[in-house]
């Protein structure tokens, strides 16, 4: 008798391969980029995984449903807390198993980071083979990430009594700063990434600024300020307030 043909082998099958004949097609793998502060969308076959690797410095979700949902994260969610959200180089999969179309976004970045994976039912293996799973490339108007180098070249600013000062927000780092007593510090975000301005001590917290996003906070005594920012805890800065 004929030798019968080895079957491919059930895992990590490229997304293109043609189901077997006669038998049930292998599991499906698509990976997708979270690059430049931008999720795709992707079209996939029920039963496919996807695996998402960030490819930014920053730390980015991926979260099933949309910012505004009341429950965002109940299909998929690789992490709703700060130790858990996905750093750089770091992956998190999810495998489809129904059809349908599922919007998901970054919890760090909101509605601006966001995608749709669109679910088709599975092909039976004696059919046509299967459309390929394809990635849509990252949105062209997404800000580039800023290298997890960079640097502040942003000199400290200082401020006479009862004055304003500006302070940017920049390169993914905060400015150390020093004022007299009664300046109010104003500080704008120039990044692309949302940024706070909060202080240690629960003095003031901005909230997180867009881009071009400013708040202010006036300085009635002196001392010395420790603030950061909370959804980049390593820009830290102070502000130094003399007499």
């Amino acid at each position: 008798p004929t030798p019968m043909a080895m079957q491919p082998t059930p895992t990590a099958m490229p997304p293109t391969a043609a189901p077997p004949p006669g038998g049930t097609a292998p599991p499906l793998t698509v990976n997708l980029d979270m690059k430049n502060f931008a999720h795709s969308d992707a079209k996939v076959m029920a039963g496919t995984t996807v695996v998402w690797t960030n490819k930014d410095a920053a730390p980015h979700t991926v979260t099933s449903g949309n910012p505004s949902d009341s429950d965002p994260g109940s299909l998929f969610d690789s992490g709703a807390g700060i130790p858990d959200w996905v750093g750089g180089g770091d992956t998190y999969s999810f495998t489809f198993n129904e059809a349908g179309v599922f919007p998901y976004y970054c919890r760090v970045h909101g509605a601006s980071m966001s995608g749709t994976i669109t679910v088709t039912a599975a092909e039976p293996a004696s059919g046509a083979a299967a459309p390929p799973a394809t990635a849509a490339p990252p949105p062209p108007t997404a800000t580039p990430a800023p290298a997890a180098t960079a640097t502040p070249t942003l000199a400290p600013a200082a401020a006479s009594s009862g004055s304003t000062t500006n302070a940017n927000i920049q390169d993914f780092a905060h400015q150390n700063l020093t004022v007299q007593v009664g300046t109010t510090v104003v500080w704008t975000n120039q990044d692309g990434a949302g940024h706070t301005t909060t202080d240690t001590q629960g003095q003031w917290d901005s909230g997180r600024l867009g881009q071009g996003g400013t708040f202010s906070f006036s300085f009635t005594e002196a001392g010395v300020f420790s603030y950061f920012c909370s959804i980049h805890p390593s820009m830290t800065a102070e502000v130094t307030v003399n007499n």
